[in-house]
């Protein structure tokens, strides 16, 4: 979660309430038990915080990979680089995988960590 400036809150997360946690779920519609999940977030962290009141909802597909590490790759040419799949990770390794990136776009050797999120290593594995 994060409050901004103006005071609200964005809340997300939650998707572990799901018996699928929504992994292969294309829809984009909110769903009911998500957000019933999402509603008892602040008021279990902050009892004193008093009633609160969703003024927008969203949801939208995730992209889950087999073992929950982001993928990132230089394209063949070498003209760019794909960086996907959090995993619902996102916050926390895109800070570490961005950092990782902008050292070595900035002309520094690449740093060793990076290999773990290499695609290669779903080579050979069975679906």
């Amino acid at each position: 979660w994060q409050q901004l400036p103006d005071g609200s809150i964005i809340l997300g997360g939650c998707r572990a309430v799901r018996p699928d946690c929504d992994r292969g779920v294309l829809d984009l519609r909110p769903t009911d038990d998500v957000q019933r999940a999402l509603d008892q977030v602040l008021p279990a962290l902050f009892p004193k915080i008093g009633p609160l009141q969703a003024t927008h909802r969203w949801a939208g597909p995730m992209a889950f990979t087999r073992d929950r590490l982001p993928i990132v790759a230089s394209w063949p040419d070498a003209t760019g680089w794909s960086i996907a799949g959090f995993s619902g990770n996102g916050m926390s390794l895109s800070l570490i995988v961005g950092q990782l990136m902008g050292d070595l776009l900035l002309g520094r050797p690449a740093d060793p960590r990076l290999a773990i999120f290499a695609p290669d290593r779903f080579v050979g594995v069975i679906p």
